[in-house]
């Protein structure tokens, strides 16, 4: 997959993120019938970017098995710079702006990402990470992949026998929505983690394969390309079916929507071959800029939506254009302050400024106007 294709998925990826996000409160009153027009549209668009965080976990697989780092200690120091310092630093911000802070309480959330709600996306990203040195070694044959079938299979047989309101396809059970207590000892988090790897591992197994395997050779065609999008609409019409046909069994929005779930898997693999189409070229320096940003987008845009939730009720569209845009430009001066000013950087997962010398805020602002495009 070309750099320009999965700078495009990560810059995408992040902002539709934050729309379900700032969106949420209307996707969650969907009637179901498309009378209402907000969560109407809201809930059209959520479905066309469900697979989103999933395709995150993607590109983390794609983007390592493309690196140059092979040894298991370098590629540890380096992603734990990148992943660990923003991790804490959010955290903490999180329970001490909900007044939640507590040692005790930051100690237990650093394991789940519970300091707040988006964060247990991190953690799984980081538990990945963590088998990363051994997955890599797992070959790309018939063997490995029907182990992961047999993984997925079986995860999920577990996973509706303990607790069916996870299982994909729950509206085919007689409870039809209502939630329903895990059996037995299993602890309710225990199951939603193991959903989380459910469909994550074989996500990043798979961006880790084509890392390795794919040709950045392969010649441009239109033909793969027109087919690439005829299975687009049809995975989108796959995931947005089910969520449909789930709403109509009485499943709430948020129940019928989720994001571990099959549909939304093979629309997200009808994604991730379209992209496969794209002809291998260089992003422009602006979208690297962008890309190399997304994590931070994830990670602070809580703070901007809650800061401007009150305003949600006045022209909706634009209140979620305005606060897509405030987080890219928070994250961006974010990271542009981590890399030139000492020892920010390493709060903000850049573990050190370009050159390890000492850079002064004001001048470098001043040059960093005039060299925007061009650095």
């Amino acid at each position: 997959m070309s750099r320009f294709a999965t700078d495009l998925l990560r810059i995408f990826s992040v902002s539709a993120i934050v729309f379900n996000h700032v969106s949420w409160p209307f996707y969650a009153i969907y009637p179901g019938d498309g009378s209402d027009e907000i969560p109407f549209v809201v809930t059209l668009i959520n479905q066309i970017v469900k697979p989103s965080t999933a395709l995150f976990i993607f590109l983390s697989g794609l983007a390592f098995a493309s690196s140059s780092t092979t040894d298991a200690v370098s590629f540890y120091k380096k992603r734990a710079l990148r992943i660990l310092p923003p991790f804490l630093f959010v955290s903490f911000l999180y329970l001490v702006y909900h007044d939640q802070w507590s040692v005790q309480k930051f100690i237990s959330s650093l394991h789940d990402g519970s300091a707040s709600y988006h964060l247990y996306f991190v953690v799984v990203l980081f538990y990945l990470y963590l088998l990363f040195p051994f997955l890599r070694k797992v070959p790309f044959d018939a063997r490995s992949i029907s182990f992961y079938i047999l993984f997925f299979t079986a995860s999920n047989a577990f996973i509706s026998f303990f607790a069916p309101e996870f299982w994909p396809y729950s509206y085919l059970l007689p409870e039809k929505g209502q939630t329903m207590p895990v059996k037995g000892v299993i602890q309710y988090s225990m199951i939603q983690w193991l959903e989380y790897f459910t469909f994550g591992l074989p996500l990043f197994q798979a961006g880790i394969w084509i890392g390795l395997y794919q040709n950045k050779k392969k010649a441009f065609s239109w033909s793969m390309l027109l087919l690439s999008m005829i299975l687009l609409g049809i995975g989108f019409a796959i995931a947005s079916g089910d969520f449909l046909f789930r709403i109509s069994m009485g499943l709430h929005p948020d129940a019928a929507g989720r994001v571990w779930r099959t549909p939304v898997m093979i629309f997200g693999a009808a994604v991730i071959f379209f992209l496969l189409q794209i002809p291998h070229r260089e992003s422009p320096a602006l979208m690297k800029k962008l890309a190399r940003s997304g994590f931070l987008v994830y990670l602070f845009h809580p703070f901007i939506i809650e800061h401007f939730q009150s305003d949600l009720g006045n022209r909706p569209y634009h209140h979620f254009l305005m606060v897509i845009f405030l987080s890219w430009v928070c994250a961006i001066l974010i990271h542009e302050v981590s890399v030139r000013i000492p020892y920010t950087g390493f709060v903000f997962g850049e573990g050190r400024y370009p050159d390890g010398k000492r850079k002064h805020f004001i001048p470098q602002l001043l040059s960093y106007s005039r060299n925007w495009y061009t650095n």
